[in-house]
């Protein structure tokens, strides 16, 4: 993606791209400009297998460091960034159409997460969401935390007390979304075509 190879260069071989992806999948996440592949739900290292019964593959920034799966991760700085071409969004009632939502100018997004190591060499991951801005609030009441480059490197470096506050600020005002097909709600249908627009 534009602007992005000097935070993203190494992607992890062993991430198999896909245009549908569901928590425990493995992801890419980003520590370091080698990226290296993780768990979609964290897994706190207390846990005594590595999964989880628990919904943790968003936290949510408003209770990110009181919550027992999260907080390790959140005061120890353990933080990454977390690439996606885009995400598949649906309003929680109502209408149930799914929309694709990406950077119309860089056709990607970058999401502020945590990770976890479990183990020697297990990870995983959380993406940080917050109370959703222009567009995406049309269509959902929350979004992840979308960063530039520049927030990008500043995430991986801001100080923790003012960490909270600097993820409410972050925008990205390049958002687009559109109406998709909803087989994307079917976690067998895995192609190109699903992020394809369609006429409502």
């Amino acid at each position: 993606m534009i602007g992005w190879t000097e935070l993203l260069s190494e992607w992890p071989d062993d991430v198999v791209p896909r245009y549908n992806v569901y928590p425990s999948y493995q992801i890419a996440a980003f520590a370091s400009p080698a990226g290296q592949a993780m768990r979609w739900g964290m897994v706190p290292g207390w846990a005594k297998t590595f999964d989880s019964k628990y919904a943790t593959h968003n936290a949510r920034i408003e209770t990110v460091e009181a919550k027992p799966a999260f907080r390790n991760a959140w005061r120890n700085s353990q933080r990454c960034l977390i690439p996606m071409a885009g995400f598949y969004e649906r309003p929680p009632q109502g209408d149930r159409q799914f929309h694709y939502v990406t950077d119309r100018d860089t056709g990607g997004l970058v999401v502020a997460g945590l990770y976890e190591a479990w183990g020697d060499d297990q990870f995983s991951c959380t993406m940080i969401t917050k109370p959703a801005d222009e567009p995406l609030v049309n269509i959902h009441s929350r979004t992840p935390v979308l960063l530039t480059p520049e927030t990008a490197r500043e995430w991986m470096e801001v100080e923790e007390q003012e960490a909270k506050q600097f993820l409410y600020g972050c925008k990205l005002e390049s958002l687009i979304l559109y109406p998709i097909d909803n087989a994307v709600g079917n976690t067998r249908n895995d192609y190109p075509e699903l992020i394809d627009p369609i006429d409502l």
